[in-house]
């Protein structure tokens, strides 16, 4: 979505959830628009889930869905003004991983289950 000059945001579920309930998780990720765009149109763009890359990782480790930007060979469908690569990552238990971050980049990770490990001294978990 591109809130730019104004749009109408409004979080929805299906009939059925709305009926049974549950359980529902979702990250939100939103982006300053670079200073020459912030006059763009406002959209949006449904994404999915067949429509988004799924990657084996290396080893049998986990899978990655590249939803926005670049993984390996991979490219995300998610259109953004700003260079970005978005992941969502499912690690196996134990998983040893190595992910490249573009050189002048910033990383962020956001963990909904378990914990791990960052460059084998900081450990992240969910909460």
């Amino acid at each position: 979505m591109t809130a730019a000059g104004g749009i109408i945001h409004e979080e929805f579920h299906s009939p059925a959830f709305a009926r049974s309930g549950g359980t529902l998780e979702m990250v939100q990720l939103w982006v300053n628009l670079p200073a020459r765009d912030k006059r763009a149109a406002a959209g949006y763009q449904t994404l999915l889930a067949n429509d988004i890359p799924v990657v084996t990782l290396e080893g049998e480790a986990g899978s990655l869905r590249v939803i926005a930007g670049r993984y390996l060979d991979r490219q995300g469908p998610a259109r953004t003004f700003t260079e970005m690569d978005v992941w969502d990552l499912r690690l196996k238990a134990g998983a040893t991983l190595q992910l490249p971050v573009a050189a002048g980049r910033n990383a962020a990770l956001v963990v909904l289950r378990g914990t791990l490990r960052v460059n084998d001294e900081r450990e992240a978990g969910a909460g």
